[in-house]
């Protein structure tokens, strides 16, 4: 069901679980290209690293417009940012425990398969980056990792 908030936008959850869709569709075709294999995975997105990019933005548009969607559906307040946390943080408790439930239960990793890769863009020296250098959290719970990617784009 349509729900309009006010006089210019109309939101429509299901819309939105379809575009999310597809934008983690085509984003599954860099991840299944770079494989699960640490090693060969970043080496193919390291010489891919447009289309990482590509890819790691579109799943993060696909993450925002599934929080959005159920927003929509739960009836909370649908929020204007792409700040990922923020947006997780608003559903409702039980709809967040079911998401963690299931995002613990997809996301066990075993030996050297790949769950992820992590990319940042530094300007400025690269010495002063390599002496200031903080390693990003390799934590994988679902906090952590949309915190990480609050602000993909």
């Amino acid at each position: 069901m349509r729900k309009k908030k006010n006089s210019n936008k109309i939101y429509d959850p299901s819309t939105a679980i379809l575009v999310a869709a597809t934008f983690q569709e085509y984003a599954e075709i860099f991840t299944t290209f770079i494989g699960t294999n640490k090693e060969v995975a970043a080496q193919r997105a390291f010489q891919n690293i447009g289309k990482l990019i590509a890819s790691a933005t579109q799943i993060a548009f696909a993450i925002e417009l599934s929080l959005k969607a159920l927003q929509m559906l739960f009836n909370t307040s649908v929020q204007t940012t792409h700040n990922l946390w923020a947006l997780y943080k608003n559903l409702p408790l039980k709809i967040r425990n079911d998401i963690e439930k299931d995002y613990n239960e997809l996301n066990l990793t075993k030996g050297d398969i790949t769950a992820g890769l992590q990319l940042s863009i530094h300007i400025g020296d690269i010495a002063e980056d390599e002496n200031n250098k903080k390693s990003p959290s390799k934590d994988i719970d679902i906090k952590s990792v949309l915190k990480r990617s609050q602000d993909a784009f």
